[in-house]
């Protein structure tokens, strides 16, 4: 909001990390300002385009302000393939994720699509869920200090072989912890092997979002008059998100996981594969009596059916 004031009136704000409802809140007040929100879910807004605090979102898509546009991901899909390798690489027939907090929508759509994608591998295998923070997301998403104290109890206590960190910028603690204690890794929002290459050799495969491609885009629509794309979403099939492949190079993966990530992949794309349930984005049920490692480590554990299946 500050930077869209007139004294510094810019023609085009992206925002990456931010909070679309908070944002559609405001953007009407600087018409003369494009804003593009980066990997966020569609604001709910009423007929009048405000936003709409009674979830009904009875405005839609066409109410959307028209200096404003969203960019969403289409992460369950890859995240889906993720499940897939990881059920394949374990040896214990256990993974473990970690995310930064239950109410975080594209956490819990990797999540979704990841023990989709597990269980389509091996049906009973057993997947612990633990969060950083309840609701201090400082903590559950910038600290990866704490994030690597808190991924070492789960690993002690869980015995993962397979870890699956979703928490921004304090996953990079996790995924040094795991590479410590010998577990696997699949990165979620960034390509970790590129980023952090003295981490490769325990990284099976990153989950990745195309930021430039959506800003590029955006930019042309913007600079060219053709006006912004209310949404634009960006999926497998056009590149717009992925799962990178270190995981080929593995020796000791079944011979048959290539084929079963090719069978996975065409069915993504061509519809056939449904990666996600209709709740899309909701967090998976946890057990309300789990005990966590100690008073600060993971208190939920989710070894439950598909999410599918509820």
């Amino acid at each position: 909001r500050d930077m869209a004031s007139e004294s510094f009136d810019p023609d085009i704000v992206f925002v990456k990390g931010g909070d679309s409802q908070t944002m559609i809140g405001f953007v009407g007040n600087y018409p003369n300002t494009q804003f593009v929100d980066l990997d966020q879910p569609v604001p709910c807004v009423d007929s009048g385009g405000r936003p709409d605090r009674s979830g009904a979102c009875s405005g839609g898509v066409s109410a959307l302000p028209g200096n404003y546009a969203v960019v969403t991901y289409e992460v369950e899909d890859p995240a889906y393939l993720a499940g897939v390798v990881a059920a394949s690489a374990s040896s214990n027939d256990r993974l473990g994720i970690i995310s930064g907090m239950s109410d975080c929508e594209q956490c819990n759509r990797i999540i979704q699509g990841y023990v989709q994608g597990a269980r389509s591998v091996e049906p009973g295998i057993a997947i612990e869920l633990a969060y950083l923070a309840d609701d201090n997301e400082e903590q559950a998403f910038s600290d990866p200090d704490s994030a690597r104290t808190f991924a070492q109890a789960f690993i002690d206590v869980y015995q993962p072989d397979v870890l699956l960190p979703v928490a921004a910028d304090a996953s990079i603690g996790m995924v040094e912890a795991a590479c410590e204690s010998g577990v696997s890794v699949i990165g979620a929002g960034i390509d970790v092997s590129t980023e952090h290459p003295e981490l490769e050799t325990c990284v099976l495969a990153s989950i990745t979002k195309d930021i430039e491609t959506a800003v590029r885009d955006s930019m042309f629509d913007y600079t060219s008059n053709s006006g912004s794309r209310q949404v634009r979403a960006m999926t497998l099939e056009e590149g717009g998100v992925g799962l990178t492949e270190e995981w080929r190079r593995s020796t000791t993966l079944p011979t048959d996981t290539p084929r079963l990530y090719e069978e996975a992949l065409n069915g993504l794309i061509t519809g056939a594969v449904e990666p996600c349930p209709d709740d899309c984005g909701a967090a998976l049920p946890q057990a309300a009596d789990a005990d966590g490692p100690d008073a600060d480590g993971p208190d939920a554990e989710a070894d439950q059916e598909p999410a599918a299946e509820g």
